[in-house]
């Protein structure tokens, strides 16, 4: 059985991008999963343009782990075993699409192929998305009280798994179509929000086809490997040409590389100065502390948060970067960070200056790493821990 998963953290535009996907398949059977409040989880079949089954149930723990494993998977099985040629799945808001392909790996139908994972969005609302400091449960994604993530941070998260974004209209986007008898202005105006969102995407997701309602398809796109290669964190992609088509200059994505480890505690003073108006910061950083330590910055909107960066995973940094033979420059390299936020906001000479400064002079590379106290307060990481050994 071959399956295309859609995730979105609205409920419109992922019931949209489902219906837009099963129109290109006339037999394929579309699911959609919704987690509402009091654990219940709600499960809705269509196929051929109409509903066939209507599932309610209540899980013991109404969580998003429990979800997947306790309906999302067995629906997926169900299907295989029924003779289901495509299922096209729309995951509850905020469900990562990582955690279903996980368990599908380990419970999953053996002859289940990934077509494609899609990432649904409307992009007059991305920006606000990208900077918007609720959780998604204070924003009203999610009915669970624990779940702390925030908005852009789930979407970075899934832009980095897709392969595809669906451009369509949410929820506040439909509402203004049905209330006005014309076509909203975020949809038509040019430098408008929608406009503006378009070319932020190409920024956040540069691997991926960014598709609107009308444009088609492509199937079995899906590669594993490389998607957790991008998921990886403090991992770096950019567009390959910042004049592409959805880059123009809205949005500016800033790359710098450092030969040297970088002082821990100018780190930490000049930290909220690279970050200020970047709507995504991510890299890898090797900080002078015991064992030089390499660690992982992430950065969406208002949250940065840095963890012990693992291995890159084999190929992991082919064709993220604008020039051919940078990848394989990099990996002598003590640090890389790529800065997106707006034009007039991210300076790149600015940036390698801001970067440049945090790197260990002479002298200090002389003294003994245990010497610079690390104020990121990061745990240790057990080498016999890393994935693969």
């Amino acid at each position: 059985m071959h399956l295309t998963l859609v995730s979105s953290l609205d409920s419109h535009c992922r019931a949209e991008a489902v219906r837009l996907v099963g129109r290109g398949h006339r037999d394929s059977v579309l699911v959609l999963h919704d987690l509402l409040p009091d654990s219940r989880v709600l499960r809705r079949v269509h196929f051929r343009d109409r509903i066939v089954d209507r599932q309610e149930r209540l899980l013991e723990h109404g969580c998003l782990a429990c979800t997947v494993r306790l309906d999302v998977v067995p629906a997926v099985r169900e299907f295989a075993r029924a003779g289901c040629p495509h299922l096209v799945l729309g995951l509850p808001p905020g469900v990562a699409a990582g955690l279903v392909l996980e368990e599908l790996r380990i419970n999953g139908p053996e002859d289940l192929v990934v077509d494609n994972v899609l990432v649904a969005v409307d992009p007059s609302e991305l920006e606000d998305q990208i900077w918007d400091p609720r959780t998604l449960h204070d924003a009203g994604f999610t009915p669970m009280p624990s779940d702390d993530r925030v908005s852009g941070e789930f979407l970075v998260g899934e832009f980095a798994l897709g392969d595809t974004v669906l451009t369509v209209s949410g929820l506040s986007t439909s509402l203004s179509a049905d209330l006005d008898s014309e076509v909203p202005p975020a949809l038509t105006a040019e430098g408008s929000s929608w406009l503006q969102g378009r070319h932020l995407l190409g920024h956040l997701v540069p691997h991926a086809a960014v598709l609107g309602s009308g444009d088609e398809f492509q199937p079995g796109c899906h590669d594993r490997a490389e998607a957790l290669s991008r998921s990886q964190p403090g991992a770096v992609r950019a567009p390959r040409a910042q004049d592409h088509p959805l880059n123009p200059g809205d949005f500016r994505t800033v790359v710098h590389r450092l030969e040297r480890p970088l002082h821990p505690l100018r780190l930490h003073q000049r930290l909220p100065e690279l970050a200020q108006g970047a709507h995504w910061l991510r890299g890898t950083l090797r900080l002078a502390s015991p064992g030089y330590r390499s660690v992982a910055l992430q950065g969406v909107g208002p949250r940065v948060w840095m963890e012990p960066a693992e291995r890159p995973r084999p190929g992991g940094l082919a064709g993220l970067f604008p020039a051919p033979g940078e990848a394989t420059r990099l990996a002598g390299d003590a640090a890389v960070v790529a800065v997106t936020g707006r034009a007039e906001d991210v300076d790149p000479g600015a940036v390698a200056r801001l970067l440049d400064s945090c790197q260990l002079s002479d002298a200090e590379l002389a003294l003994n790493p245990a010497r610079f106290p690390d104020p990121f307060g990061l745990p240790e990481r057990d080498p016999g821990t890393w994935p693969g050994l």
